[in-house]
């Protein structure tokens, strides 16, 4: 390995981004400690006998580069839209979003408006706001959804091309935060690409001026271009995949399909990088040379091509990485220089870093840097001896060590690391560097000379790619190999990649095996002993989530985890997002934070009826984790006489009958620890409706009480408070999502609860939680806490009595401890 000084040089300019800005303590221990790692090295490189002052100088120049860099961008980094506080519709610490407006704007539509649900969603450039009668000028993007009920004029606006101008009306809302802590933040990821507000148009409001196409929108017309090429070419659901593995679009791409990749780790061969951009450059080549263009003149076309494509497929940070070093490598053979990859490397890691501070932020960004410099850093002084193995051996090591740098970040970010990845990279990599991208590029560029043979041909990519795909959702299905991981700390990360540099260079200088092997026995072990664990000793969690118009509710220990309700599946929530009939609860919400917590068994579920809102996401749940015990109300209808969620889980029990079921016809109670006791009482002996047959579960944790009614109606809240209930609850989660037909005033003070908990959508068209059932809370001093409102609510008891509530806009108070044990 030579000198690297670009490469540390990018690291030590990010560390300066990072503490420019966090500027916490926290974060500047990680951005020290990145810095010290790139001195470090240096050092060591010094005293083998290169000049240390060379080295030293770049390193720091960087840091304070890159800290006086993101100190200037930190500046500018915040909204310019002026908003008119007599125009707010909406104003309050709602995790969902506050509402601003309506505006009226001029903009410049970025890309074409894309198809999300039945509205229409795209980015657009705003470069004037009327105030009052003036037009102000300014530049800043939003993300505008376009809703509608003329269809022919929505159709129309879909069929607007990029560099359109117009003029709109907006309500503007900032994007929703995460969902639950550690999920992904929707907030921060547009943030990240200066994007502060999403914008809410009528179709009717628009109003087309022009369509001035310049140079920079040609870039994405042609990529829609080719979409479309490949559409005539392909099934629709091959050409669903090959836009994403060729183009970067994975619009079109099933949520089914996205998630095998993702959970095998195979999902960075949709993202464009080294192997598509080293088989497209030396296919090019190939094609150029044997049409008598000189080496040479070919190296040039393919270094002037490659920008050009990076440009096309969205310039993702993983495309202009490998964009990058390809042209530095050419420039390089046409030089006749050596070519350093380490500096190549730190070379795109530093413009992309100039270009875009925050992409340091980006997963995509981190996973393509880290497991690039792993490779680089295990295999790039071995080349010689590599040419002596076994072409297999080889792509299996390269397999594995791409595996051991992108573990940490996978279990990070999405929860989970399949055992059975590196199985699916050894299928799925070769059929997609030998087959599917090379031919799929050739197929592409054939069309255009000759549709018909360019479908002829497409059989030899479509057969191939369709059996991959089978092989891949069978491998898909052994969810037992694909474990939750709870996400681990930023410093058990730096332990582990610490320790895998340490093995790379024991191995490098060909340490005593016996060494190696102690070391890698000693560092696992610390690993293991030092991964943090979701809960503290002795700690109960109850974790109200929120799925939208629904119910679902976990209850953990690190004996036990139960599950109340499912949540639903279809359109389950008001204005605010998936209002599609793909939604489910359970696949989209509940699995996710189930990854979060590392939880995939769950000892008891318990579904209070049969209503979709309740149980619409139970058979995606019970796909991927395993049940103990499920208790439910036995209560299904006839055939055809079933409701949507009664045929749900009649056909869940048909597929699963070993699976141990309850039907709870009396009181049950269960002492599951020392301070946790459950009881299950059963549905109203006289119920006249699915709502009244609903489970009530009381939960008791130390001397506080928690009751879940589902959706029971007055009559039977009547009955239940003359069972056996205690004095008081706490926490009460209001029945039927707050609804009046539900808490009666004489529930109510029979009751006297702390906290009153309601699981409702945001504008959802029930009008829940009804404004009778809220002014009898306050009349007994309930908090009220809402999901609509607060997002998911979590109340974690702690061994000493305490209790924190964590709602995503609550904070540990005095105050609440205090209302709280009353």
């Amino acid at each position: 390995m030579r000198q690297a000084s670009w490469l540390f040089g990018a690291i030590s300019f990010g560390s300066g981004l990072i503490l420019a800005h966090h500027g916490s303590t926290f974060f500047l221990l990680i951005g020290g400690s990145l810095l010290t790692i790139a001195l470090l090295w240096l050092i060591w490189q010094g005293w083998k006998g290169k000049s240390r002052s060379a080295l030293f100088i770049p390193v720091v120049f960087s840091a304070l580069a890159g800290l006086s860099y993101g100190h200037y961008v930190e500046q500018g980094y915040h909204s310019f839209i002026q908003l008119d506080r007599q125009g707010i519709l909406q104003q309050s610490q709602e995790q969902l979003g506050q509402r601003y407006g309506p505006y009226r704007f001029y903009g410049k539509l970025q890309e074409p408006f894309r198809w999300q649900g039945h509205r229409l969603e795209g980015r657009v450039l705003i470069t004037h706001q009327q105030v009052g009668t003036k037009w102000n000028r300014l530049q800043e993007e939003i993300l505008l959804r376009i809703s509608g009920a003329e269809s022919s004029l929505v159709l129309n606006i879909a069929s607007w091309s990029a560099g359109s101008h117009f003029i709109f009306e907006a309500s503007l809302e900032t994007p929703p935060g995460p969902l639950y802590p550690h999920a992904f933040d929707y907030q921060q990821y547009l943030q990240n690409q200066s994007i502060f507000w999403i914008g809410f148009a009528n179709a009717s409001s628009l109003q087309f001026l022009e369509s001035a196409a310049s140079w920079t929108q040609l870039p994405a017309q042609l990529r829609t271009d080719l979409i479309q090429q490949l559409r005539q070419i392909y099934p629709s659901s091959i050409a669903a995949i090959l836009q994403g593995v060729l183009l970067g679009d994975r619009s079109q791409l099933t949520a089914e399909w996205k998630e095998a990749y993702e959970v095998l780790g195979i999902a960075h061969l949709l993202a464009i990088s080294g192997l598509h951009v080293g088989t497209l450059s030396f296919g090019f080549l190939t094609v150029l040379r044997w049409l008598g263009v000189t080496r040479e003149r070919g190296i040039l076309l393919v270094m002037l091509f490659l920008p050009f494509y990076a440009v096309v497929t969205g310039l993702g940070p993983s495309v202009v990485r490998a964009t990058v070093m390809a042209e530095l490598m050419w420039l390089a053979l046409l030089l006749r220089r050596w070519y350093d990859a380490y500096n190549g490397l730190g070379i795109a890691m530093l413009l992309l870093l100039i270009w875009d501070p925050y992409l340091l932020y980006h997963p995509g960004f981190q996973f393509s840097f880290l497991i690039t410099g792993g490779l680089l850093f295990f295999f790039a002084q071995t080349g010689g001896e590599r040419k002596k193995t076994n072409q297999l051996i080889q792509l299996m090591l390269i397999t594995f060590v791409a595996q051991l740098f992108a573990f940490p970040l996978q279990i990070y970010y999405f929860h989970q690391f399949s055992w059975l990845s590196g199985l699916a990279n050894l299928l799925a990599v070769p059929a997609y560097t030998l087959i599917v991208i090379p031919l799929g590029f050739l197929t592409l560029l054939l069309s255009f000379l000759s549709l018909p043979l360019a479908m002829w041909l497409s059989h030899l990519v479509t057969i191939p790619l369709q059996l991959l795909d089978e092989q891949i959702h069978v491998l898909a299905q052994f969810h037992q190999w694909h474990p939750f991981w709870s996400p681990p700390s930023i410093p058990w990360i730096l332990l582990y990649y610490l320790g895998l540099i340490l093995l790379g260079l024991m191995w490098h200088y060909r340490v005593v095996l016996m060494k190696q092997a102690l070391f890698v026995t000693i560092w696992c072990m610390l690993l293991v002993l030092l991964f943090p664990n979701p809960l503290r000793p002795h700690e109960i969690r109850v974790t109200f989530l929120n799925v939208g118009q629904g119910d679902a509710t976990i209850i953990e220990s690190r004996e036990w985890t139960i599950l109340i309700d499912a949540g639903g599946r279809g359109v389950q929530r008001g204005d605010q997002a998936e209002e599609t009939s793909s939604f489910d609860a359970g696949r989209q919400r509940i699995l996710p934070y189930l990854r979060s917590r590392g939880i995939q068994h769950l000892d008891y579920v318990i579904l209070t009826h049969q209503d979709t809102d309740h149980i619409g996401g139970f058979p995606s749940i019970a796909e991927q984790v395993t049940i103990g015990h499920l208790f439910w109300n036995g209560m299904i209808g006839r055939e055809g006489e079933r409701s949507s969620g009664e045929q749900y889980l009649h056909e869940w029990f048909v597929q699963h009958p070993q699976h141990r079921h309850h039907i709870v016809q009396k009181v049950q109670r269960w002492q599951l620890q020392e301070r946790m006791i459950l009881t299950i009482f059963p549905p109203y002996p006289y119920a006249e409706n699915d709502n009244d047959g609903s489970l009530a579960i009381l939960l008791s944790v130390d001397d506080l009480h928690y009751l879940f009614t589902g959706d029971m109606g007055i009559a039977a809240e009547s009955w239940l408070i003359k069972q056996a209930l205690p004095a008081n609850v706490n926490m009460l989660h209001v029945g039927h999502h707050g609804s009046k037909t539900s808490t009666s005033k004489e529930f109510i003070e029979r009751l006297m609860p702390d906290w009153a908990i309601i699981s409702a959508s945001k504008g959802n068209p029930f009008g829940h939680p009804h404004s009778e059932v809220l002014e009898k809370l306050q009349q007994v001093e309930a908090q009220i806490l809402r999901t609509d409102q607060n997002g998911t609510i979590i109340f974690q008891h702690f061994e000493n009595g305490r209790v924190r509530i964590n709602a995503m806009t609550l904070f540990e108070t005095s105050l609440l401890d205090q209302k709280i044990r009353r």
